[in-house]
């Protein structure tokens, strides 16, 4: 699969129910917790169970128009230097993970993404998907100020074959 941008992913009242789920939520992200978290600077939301289902839905029927995906995990995640400056090394997602929707929310800076050596500079309500367990993917070295962020939601596509080996 080659990767794929989509700009205007969500409509305006929908960007504005996920913003509110995350706010209304507020008390259940994960902050300084997990490993990912400490070392790479990030907070992370889990979505599935709390989001308005018509979310899910949308992002479903995009990746219907992609082939036959399923999608699984759906994680709100916040990179910001108040843990530890952010860093996104090179990496291929574990084999259970066939595809990846990356969407990025809001951003009060440019992050790009590099996916086998291509750097892709999403903008708000605008996703990319990939094949990230195959494909080599990072961010940029880059000092985050006071008060940076930028805010994404990693939909992922699991493959079902590769959770049963």
């Amino acid at each position: 699969m080659n990767n794929i941008i989509f700009k205007n992913v969500f409509t305006n009242e929908e960007v504005s129910l996920i913003k509110q789920c995350v706010k209304d939520h507020d008390h259940m992200i994960l902050k300084g917790k997990t490993s990912h978290q400490v070392t790479r600077g990030r907070y992370d939301l889990h979505l599935n169970d709390i989001i308005d289902p018509k979310i899910l839905n949308k992002v479903q029927g995009y990746l219907d128009t992609l082939g036959d995906y399923k999608l699984g995990a759906a994680t709100w995640i916040e990179y910001n230097n108040k843990i530890t400056n952010p860093n996104l090394p090179p990496h291929k997602d574990p084999k259970n993970v066939k595809l990846t929707f990356d969407y990025q929310l809001e951003s009060n800076i440019e992050w790009p993404i590099i996916i086998d050596d291509v750097e892709y500079q999403l903008k708000d309500n605008e996703a990319i998907a990939f094949d990230s367990r195959s494909q080599w993917h990072h961010r940029p070295e880059k000092i985050f100020g006071d008060g940076d962020y930028v805010q994404l939601i990693f939909f992922y596509i699991n493959d079902p074959d590769a959770e049963q080996q």
